[in-house]
């Protein structure tokens, strides 16, 4: 049986805006990295937005499943290629606030609820040196 979103995209699409990165993320990092790969330099902010860019034009064809997020609660997952790279994007809401957004390189291949496969992204994340590397 396939899953369906916790979480509506018309919600998630109307909260994208209200949301904010307290700090230099894993997720900013991650694009910050992969854009300058292939020659922008981007700074947090820049990142920032493109997030909230790419989250507003996730469609319900890009769900990937539900998982659990801490102990109690589970968030979506959902998997998109945007412009040659597979990205892992994860959230939630809480208390009527999109929380815990994870905006990555897909570190393996997804099979979205439509069947569609998304391959493993072209970069890594060192845990050690808390990096992104190419593959």
């Amino acid at each position: 049986m396939a899953q369906k979103p916790l979480f509506p995209l018309t919600t998630v699409k109307e909260l994208v805006d209200k949301c904010y990165f307290s700090a230099p993320t894993k997720s900013s990092h991650a694009v910050i990295t992969v854009k300058r790969h292939n020659g922008i330099k981007w700074q947090q902010h820049e990142a920032e937005h493109w997030i909230r860019e790419q989250l507003k034009a996730l469609c319900d064809d890009d769900f990937y499943k539900r998982t659990p997020q801490w102990a109690i609660e589970f968030a979506d997952v959902y998997g998109k290629e945007i412009d040659g790279e597979s990205w892992f994007i994860k959230f939630l809401i809480k208390d009527g606030e999109l929380e815990s957004i994870s905006f990555h390189p897909a570190e393996e291949e997804m099979i979205l609820q439509t069947g569609m496969k998304i391959k493993a992204g072209n970069f890594i994340y060192e845990k050690e040196s808390k990096v992104w590397r190419v593959r």
